[in-house]
């Protein structure tokens, strides 16, 4: 991935990034519009040392974030005409150049453009996609041109990490545009990036310093601890702790120019693989993010809102679970009778609500469909002691396949006894014993007495549990005696022991 660094139109930025041998930058065609007005040609090669990696931005983007319109339909025509006139010109010197987006002009005009193109600078032309745009003209434009610019990685509260991280997966080039969150930078599958976030200490007073493996960034309201703190960092990578302590701008920008180059150089470094979604809001992209960087400084809590009651008609029972019902007879408080009652009792569902978009098997998954829920169910039901067995069954079954598909890797690899393999097979043993402890018959008998308010038959037979002290059993007493004592009729004794006999 390529960092660009953003603010060369300007002369103070472009003189510093020239001056630390920094490889690359990017200037706003706009931002430079207000400082030349093209009187004679501006050639790229008079600014820039040969073998400088260049980006153009057309500066767009702040018309189209603008509240007003800043110039005329026609006013904004003859600039894109200048725009493309002049980036053609210096075409030789220019890595790549973004199309002139301005929405003001609407779709046709853009869609003109990009037709336009395609005779002539069209290896180095990059369309950006809106959200506006919708998902399909953001795989459409990556089709078509192989490299597509994004201005935000979420749309309407969808992340759309997965998508983006599958269509860099196939080859196609992505840029992020006005990016300032470095841990987005290391999400997403990128080619390159360009920011402003490097100029925030000569704007904002911030400190930007990479430190054991981090870029921080403190505010300036932290500048003097976060500084005392990193003082043997700044001095050991070579810059002027005095000068940074009187908060010296350019000796700021060098250490924050070093800074983000050493975050470029660990992403390029770090092994590509699967990337978790990232809790991203549709601002991720802005040139005034004062975000703490790396997480060092701890961020503003959010403050309480007064919170609105939602209306029960309205509220839903979440999705992962169901409920059956049930009949039972249970006795009514008020009336003393028995009477029928449903009885709701939870349960799982087995769909899942997993999205294929922000799924992790995405790319490899044969069920895989935009914009849906998983194609793939799970109705277990594990209730009775038959469907436990049947299902320690199958977890030894599985284990067993992998114990065994493990031992043909270890043979072909070929080089010893695998330790991961005698895990497994450690792990099967545990398996088969939990099995085997399952299988076995037993029984067991636990017998509680409760007594709740006066004495009955519990403390006849027991005495009153509510105060007792346990000691010597008393001594045995006849059974003439027990059955007076519970108030029994020694004839019915006498006749059920008859009929016993």
């Amino acid at each position: 991935m390529k960092i660009y660094f953003q603010g060369a139109e300007l002369p103070t930025y472009r003189n510093l990034i020239k001056e630390t041998g920094t490889q690359n930058s990017s200037l706003s065609y706009l931002g430079l519009r207000k400082r030349t007005k093209f009187t004679k040609p501006w050639l790229v090669s008079n600014y820039f040392p040969e073998g400088h990696s260049l980006f153009v931005d057309s500066g767009c983007q702040t018309l189209n974030n603008s509240q007003e319109e800043r110039y005329t339909n026609d006013e904004l025509h003859a600039i894109a005409s200048h725009y493309y006139e002049w980036i053609h010109a210096n075409i030789g010197d220019i890595d790549m150049f973004s199309e002139f987006d301005a929405r003001q002009l609407g779709r046709g005009f853009l869609q003109e453009k990009r037709d336009t193109i395609r005779d002539i600078d069209f290896d180095k032309f990059l369309p950006i996609w809106n959200a506006e745009d919708g998902i399909n003209e953001l795989q459409r434009l990556g089709e078509q041109f192989g490299r597509v610019g994004i201005s935000q990685t979420s749309l309407n509260g969808r992340d759309l990490l997965p998508i983006l991280n599958r269509m860099g997966g196939t080859g196609i080039h992505l840029h992020g545009l006005a990016m300032t969150k470095p841990d987005i930078m290391q999400a997403i599958k990128w080619t390159s990036v360009s920011s402003t976030s490097w100029t925030t200490p000569q704007r904002y007073g911030d400190t930007i310093i990479w430190s054991h493996n981090q870029l921080k960034r403190y505010p300036q309201s932290m500048k003097d601890q976060a500084r005392k703190k990193e003082k043997n960092t700044i001095i050991s990578a070579g810059f002027d702790y005095d000068k940074i302590h009187i908060d010296d701008p350019k000796e700021l920008l060098r250490l924050s120019l070093w800074s983000w180059t050493q975050l470029e150089n660990q992403i390029n470094k770090k092994l590509t693989g699967v990337t978790s979604p990232m809790d991203s809001s549709d601002e991720d992209f802005t040139e005034k993010d004062y975000d703490d960087v790396g997480g060092v400084v701890d961020k503003v809590p959010n403050r309480a809102l007064t919170t609105i009651p939602r209306d029960p008609s309205r509220k839903l029972v979440i999705p992962v679970l169901d409920f059956d019902y049930d009949t039972e007879k249970r006795k009514n408080k008020v009336t003393g009778e028995q009477e029928d009652v449903i009885v709701p009792k939870v349960k799982i569902r087995s769909e899942s609500m997993r999205v294929c978009d922000t799924c992790f098997l995405a790319p490899k998954c044969p069920m895989f469909e935009e914009n849906s829920t998983c194609a793939y169910d799970i109705p277990i039901q594990i209730e009775t002691r038959e469907q436990v067995e049947a299902l320690m069954n199958s977890l030894v079954s599985m284990q067993t396949q992998r114990v065994f598909f493990m031992k043909i890797a270890e043979d072909m690899e070929g080089q010893g006894a695998d330790p991961i393999l005698s895990g497994e097979i450690d792990r099967l043993g545990k398996l088969i014993e939990k099995k085997h402890n399952l299988e076995q018959e037993g029984f067991s008998l636990t017998v509680t007495a409760k007594q709740q308010g006066k004495a009955n038959s519990l403390d006849a037979l027991f005495g009153d549990m509510t105060n007792y002290s346990f000691g010597a059993l008393p001594a045995p007493v006849q059974v003439e005696d027990a059955t007076k004592q519970l108030g029994f009729d020694e004839n019915v004794i006498d006749a059920v022991v008859w009929e016993e006999r």
